[in-house]
C-alpha cells in the first residue's frame, strides 16, 4: 500500500472568510520599525549621556567644599584682623573711661580685654570641614527622602540652594567663629548631602548595565 499523505491543516480566520484583507508585513515596514527603534535609542542614550554630563558638573560644583584647605589661611587671617581691630577700639575706649575718671575723681575702672574674645587660630580651622562633614551625612539621608517627593532636579536645586546661601552668608558673620561654622559649616555640608545622591542615582538608572 502506498503511504497516505499527511491531512493539509487550513488556517482560517473570521476576516479571511469574510473576505478581509490580513495585512502583511513587508521588508519596507519592517525596516521603517527597525529605524525607529534604532533612533529611539540613540535619542535614550544621548539623554542619558546628558544626564550623567550634568551629574559630573553638580559634583564638581559640590567639590568647592574641599577648597577650604586653601582658604582657611586667608579667611582666618581676615577674622583676626577684624578681632584685632574690636580690641583696639576696645582699649581706646577703655583708656577714655580711665580718663573721664580719673578727671571725674571717681574709681571707674574698665578692663576691656577681660571680656574680648580670643583670636582664632589657624588650627581653628578645622572644625569648618568637620562640621560641613557632618552636615553632610545629615543631609544624604535627607536628600535619598527629598529625591523620591520631590525629584532629582528639584533636589539638587535645593541643595544649591542652601550652599549658595551658606557661601552668601558668610561674610557677614566673621566677627563670630561660632556662627561662622554653623552657617558656613552645617548649613553647607547638609545642601551638599541633599545633592550629592541625585546624580548617582540618575546615572545608575539611565545605565542599569554600568552598575
Amino acid at each position: 500500500m502506498e503511504p497516505r499523505a499527511p491531512p493539509r491543516l487550513s488556517v482560517s480566520s473570521p476576516r479571511r472568510e469574510s473576505g478581509a484583507t490580513v495585512p502583511s508585513h513587508s521588508p519596507s515596514t519592517l525596516l521603517s520599525c527597525a529605524s525607529s527603534e534604532t533612533a529611539t535609542e540613540k535619542r535614550r542614550r544621548w539623554t542619558g549621556v546628558l544626564s550623567v554630563f550634568g551629574g559630573v558638573l553638580v559634583h564638581v560644583c559640590l567639590g568647592t567644599v574641599y577648597t577650604w584647605g586653601t582658604l582657611a589661611v586667608y579667611v582666618v587671617s581676615y577674622m583676626r584682623l577684624l578681632q584685632i581691630q574690636s580690641l583696639q577700639a576696645a582699649s581706646d575706649a577703655s583708656t577714655l573711661l580711665e580718663r573721664t575718671s580719673e578727671e571725674d575723681g571717681s574709681s571707674l575702672s574698665v578692663f576691656a580685654f577681660a571680656s574680648a574674645p580670643s583670636l582664632v587660630r589657624l588650627s581653628d580651622s578645622a572644625w569648618v570641614l568637620a562640621s560641613q562633614f557632618a552636615g553632610m551625612t545629615l543631609g544624604m539621608p535627607l536628600g535619598g527622602i527629598a529625591q523620591k517627593t520631590l525629584g532629582p532636579c528639584r533636589t539638587v536645586i535645593l541643595g544649591g540652594a542652601l550652599m549658595s546661601l551658606a557661601v552668601g552668608m558668610a561674610p557677614v558673620l566673621l566677627h563670630s567663629y561660632a556662627l561662622f561654622v554653623t552657617v558656613f559649616g552645617v548649613i553647607q555640608g547638609v545642601g551638599l548631602g541633599l545633592a550629592y545622591t541625585a546624580p548617582l542615582l540618575c546615572g545608575l538608572a539611565w545605565f542599569p548595565e554600568k552598575k
